[in-house]
């Protein structure tokens, strides 16, 4: 199936090639012709002015963009290998070219997928353009447009104002969501103070999870740092323990570092199960040393049955004999983890 796809994907991208060198016209201009060359007094031939080269008529951005976007639906059904089609050749066109095939496609439900890819990329090389767009043509909240928008903006600060303007619901608060988390890659502090003191109520808790998230990203050490601010307020019960699990994911001995040093408490211990979900595919006689650690009877049971699940696949008796004889776990939970069948180790 995969050799299928890919040779499907070589053959379309071939098929658009062929558009873009040869279909695909620019303007030329005509060469102007010559004067003729005086005879030389002992030329019996008299000279013949050059002939005039004929201009290559110009195709309009709509007229290019009609025929990129028919070759590019014959090409690819709806769905992602259309639109990463697509994105092969966005960098190849003219803003203008872009904003033609947008206003063949905006408003299609079968070009939707086509729409978002060049929404995305507007945005992405002109958003004063992009939001214009989104005006003229009253975004609103379904089909979520404002994702592809805010995805492709640099500076995903400059369309809060534009979400605002939205009614008030699920869809709103994820659009603000997504768009402080986005700003909160290049400025985490600034993306964070929006969040809590200007977001509205309603997406006031999406908007600092992802804000804090997206900060982790790039520098998982100052979101830990910004998470632990404002836990005792606002933060979510798990947002420490999936920004641990994903720091230490990247840079265990850093994160492992900083959580051992953190004070017994309710930090430390959310801190510390992310810590032992990363532990048991990395050290899993550590993690095993790591569990107990944990106060939560729950969350030590959970991560006694994950582990467990791990181990079997390394070595199936060694982990049935630890299973037969602990406490840790139930007789429901001890069935549960052996009736779940193992996936091979790779």
């Amino acid at each position: 199936m995969t050799k299928r796809i890919l040779a499907a994907t070589a053959l379309a991208l071939s098929l658009l090639a062929v558009w873009f060198f040869a279909g695909r016209r620019e303007p030329v201009a005509a060469k102007v012709a010559t004067a003729p060359v005086p005879a030389r007094t002992v030329a019996t031939k008299p000279a013949v002015a050059p002939a005039v080269q004929p201009e290559i008529p110009v195709i309009a951005p709509a007229e290019n963009m009609h025929i990129m976007l028919r070759d590019l639906r014959a090409a690819f059904r709806f769905g992602k290998f259309r639109q990463k089609a697509l994105r092969e050749i966005l960098g190849e066109l003219s803003e203008a070219e872009v904003l033609a095939a947008l206003q063949e496609t905006f408003g299609a439900e079968g070009d939707n997928d086509i729409t978002h890819v060049l929404l995305e990329h507007l945005a992405s090389v002109d958003a004063p353009a992009t939001l214009a767009f989104a005006r003229e043509h009253r975004f609103g909240t379904s089909p979520p447009w404002w994702m592809s928008v805010i995805g492709g903006l640099k500076n995903p600060r400059q369309v809060l104002p534009e979400l605002m303007n939205l009614p008030v619901g699920d869809a709103r608060t994820s659009f603000l969501a997504y768009a402080t988390g986005r700003w909160a890659t290049t400025e985490p502090d600034a993306a964070l103070d929006y969040a809590v003191q200007r977001a509205p109520i309603e997406a006031q808790q999406a908007a600092i999870n992802n804000s804090l998230l997206f900060a982790a990203r790039t520098d998982p050490a100052h979101a830990f740092d910004l998470a632990r601010v404002i836990a005792p307020e606002f933060s979510d019960a798990h947002l420490l323990a999936s920004i641990a699990t994903d720091w230490a994911a990247n840079n265990y001995a850093q994160a492992q570092e900083k959580i051992r040093s953190l004070p017994d408490g309710t930090e430390k211990q959310s801190a510390l199960a992310g810590l032992v979900a990363v532990t048991i595919s990395r050290d899993l006689p550590g993690a095993f040393a790591m569990i107990p650690e944990l106060k939560d009877q729950a969350a030590r049971s959970e991560f006694y049955m994950q582990a467990t699940r791990y181990w079997l696949r390394q070595d199936g008796a060694a982990a049935r004999t630890w299973l037969s004889g602990t406490t840790e776990l139930s007789a429901e939970q001890k069935t549960a983890v052996l009736q779940e069948r193992p996936s091979p180790v790779l």
